[in-house]
């Protein structure tokens, strides 16, 4: 079994396969049965020393992309389907004959745009712009338009997102710029060459990452595969397995009647917030704010995170939670008197409100395969995620209801944001292991899960996050960072970055990073249930709660 998740090829080594999963498995059944659901976008906002035009920068970049191709042969994987049973999902991928194929490969999966938006603007529309796992498509797309700015440009990074994550997103894209740099700012500028001999690089055609981390973590492949050997005949029967009952129906009977049994614990009541759709047909599918902080401003972000000894993934945490509830409170949208009244018995009543997937990147862990440089490559998809089942008394000692006045009314002191709510989620993320053991007993479940999937288990408005971290500070795209006064002279510099997941449901991700020392804190959902005043509305009220905790 563990060799249907290792790539081989049927062909002498034209084709090669293998299935999927774990999570990129869940993924991309959920991809497919909730239309689009965690498509992936990493996008840049990139300026070069000189003026560049859409002819100059077309030959550089293709060459740029086939050249990583070369590196990290991901980026140029089909997702399939066995249909036997349906959603048996496996990847493919296809050496280039020659130099014209990959050249052919370039112009199919590189996609150019004239209209000039922001990038925000941009990755709101990249939103429609997904497909479902089975239908063969390239698992990963660029697309480049003209930004706002003249002469700068966005470049993103398209993809299915159960063929990628975020911090491998920005390992490829920093593989990227580094060859678009050479082609493009080197003086003389280099002259791009497609004359690249293929074949070689399926050493780096990965197993997932669960197989991954097993070898990182020197555990035993029989972990994820057992196998399960036939007794042999000397080996001495279970004792109890088919002895006999000694116990008469009359004592059954007797029991039954003595000890009855107890109702089972009552389960969480779970805060969500009202539903009705406000957007029957929306242009495009998301809705998004963000939250971008100065620079002075995420310094005191994060000072305020080590003076209280959480983190800002632990704090982003606790900042959704009660900018979700105080939002929900205050802007019921389209509500009925009746609705807004029930919103109220149900924030006085829940007894959590669920984070469902909460982002853990596992990449660095996994050793000889933690880079997609590296001589074996690196995992697809190398994060996974659990839930975070948040206490709502906790969060009602921040955001309260005044009965008498209707108002909502906020506790931001220290001694409540950060000494109650914020510790509680700390003690939330540290209740969860997410050592590779762990991990590679939550990628099982996944598996199991994907096999059960109900697409209507997330047509729920529940939360999710992903903190990326502070992107220069994890080594990555350093060398193309505005923050370091070295790249100033003659090379591209990455003015913004943006990331984003599609979320084609009532649910809202949270994604948090940080570039060039501002932070940005990016909520998002489907426009069919959140009007655009609405999702601006709730950027202002997390915003305020930022300004308010911070001082």
């Amino acid at each position: 079994m563990q060799s249907d998740y290792n790539f081989s090829s049927p062909d002498g080594g034209k084709t090669w396969t293998r299935k999927t999963f774990g999570v990129e498995q869940l993924v991309a059944v959920m991809s497919s049965k909730t239309p689009g659901f965690g498509s992936l976008t990493g996008g840049y906002v990139v300026a070069f020393p000189h003026a560049v035009s859409a002819e100059a920068l077309r030959r550089p970049l293709e060459a740029a992309w086939i050249r990583l191709r070369k590196i990290a042969p991901v980026v140029a994987y089909k997702t399939k389907d066995t249909k036997n049973p349906e959603y048996s999902l496996y990847l493919e991928y296809t050496v280039p004959a020659d130099a014209k194929t990959a050249q052919k490969w370039a112009e199919e999966t590189i996609h150019w745009h004239k209209d000039k938006m922001s990038i925000r603007e941009r990755d709101i529309a990249m939103k429609n712009n997904w497909w479902p796992a089975a239908e063969g498509h390239y698992n990963y797309e660029l697309h480049i338009a003209p930004d706002v700015e003249d002469g700068k440009w966005q470049i993103m990074m398209n993809s299915a997102h159960w063929s990628s994550d975020v911090r491998g997103t920005l390992q490829l894209s920093e593989l990227l710029f580094t060859y678009l740099n050479e082609y493009m700012v080197q003086d003389p500028p280099a002259v791009p060459s497609l004359n690249i001999k293929w074949g070689s690089e399926t050493a780096k055609l990965t197993p997932p990452g669960v197989v991954a981390a097993a070898i990182a973590s020197g555990l035993p492949m029989s972990t994820l595969f057992p196998k399960l050997a036939p007794k042999s005949h000397d080996e001495p029967m279970d004792s109890q397995a088919d002895a006999p009952s000694t116990t008469t129906e009359v004592e059954v009977e007797q029991k039954s009647e003595a000890a009855p049994e107890t109702a089972p614990p009552a389960g969480p009541v779970l805060f969500f917030r009202p539903t009705p759709v406000v957007d029957a047909e929306p242009k495009y599918d998301a809705r998004a704010c963000d939250i971008w902080l100065t620079a002075e401003e995420s310094a005191k972000f994060r000072n305020a995170c080590r003076a209280h000894k959480v983190t800002v993934t632990q704090a982003i945490t606790a900042l959704m939670a009660v900018a979700e509830v105080e939002w929900v409170l205050k802007f019921t949208q389209g509500g009925t008197e009746e609705e807004r009244k029930q919103t109220i018995e149900t924030f006085e009543n829940a007894t959590h409100i669920i984070s469902a997937w909460n982002v853990v990147d596992q990449r660095y862990k996994l050793k000889d395969y933690a880079r997609h440089d590296s001589v074996k490559g690196s995992p697809p998809f190398s994060a996974e995620g659990f839930p975070l089942m948040i206490d709502m008394a906790t969060v009602r000692e921040a955001v309260k209801y005044n009965k008498t006045t209707g108002e909502v009314e906020r506790d931001t002191s220290a001694a409540v944001f950060w000494d109650v709510v914020a510790r509680m989620c700390q003690d939330l993320w540290h209740s969860s292991d997410s050592d590779l053991p762990a991990y590679m007993q939550r990628e099982l479940m996944c598996q199991a899960y994907s096999k059960i999937y109900d697409p209507t288990s997330y047509m729920i408005p529940l939360l999710m996050s992903s903190s990326v971290g502070d992107i220069e500070k994890l080594g990555l795209l350093t060398a193309f960072s505005p923050a370091v006064p070295s790249n100033a002279a003659k090379r591209l510099l990455i003015e913004q970055v943006s990331v984003s997941v599609r979320c084609p449901t009532p649910a809202k991700m949270v994604l948090a990073w940080q570039w060039n020392k501002r932070l940005l804190i990016r909520p998002q959902t489907a426009a069919r249930w959140t009007s655009e005043k609405g999702m601006q509305e709730m950027g202002q009220v997390m915003k305020s709660w930022i300004d308010a905790t911070c001082q």
